[in-house]
């Protein structure tokens, strides 16, 4: 979600990532998925994105379970929002003691909604 926001910000100025990867990921499941391209690759890291490119103007709240590892896990979600700046919005939510799953995630879908709800704005988008 965060990536396809930092990609198309005129069509998705405002995104909710629970428990997302900030960054391109080769492991067992994904193989490589840029077919050798460091370039390619980097171009779908937001990490590398927001260090790297014109800083989009979108608002994220993410959120991730203390107890997350890995790529998708809390320090490497912490990781990307130490990059991010102005115009950028982002807030982040750890669920203490939460993992990667829906339980957690519906923890946070009440927050979710309400801050969908303050950042987009009538008229705005592709459609306005």
């Amino acid at each position: 979600a965060t990536k396809l926001a930092m990609m198309s910000p005129k069509l998705f100025t405002t995104v909710v990532s629970l428990s997302g990867n900030y960054t391109a990921v080769r492991d067992g499941q994904t193989k490589d998925l840029w077919g050798g391209s460091k370039s390619f690759r980097d171009l779908n890291d937001p990490q590398w994105r927001m260090t790297n490119l014109p800083v989009p103007q979108i608002a994220l709240l993410a959120s991730v379970g203390s107890l997350e590892k890995g790529s998708d896990g809390v320090t490497a979600t912490r990781r990307f929002f130490a990059t991010i700046r102005a115009p950028f919005v982002g807030k982040l939510i750890v669920v203490n003691g939460g993992a990667h799953n829906f339980a957690d995630y519906r923890q946070v879908l009440p927050q979710a909604f309400s801050w969908l709800s303050q950042h987009l704005t009538p008229g705005s988008g592709p459609q306005g």
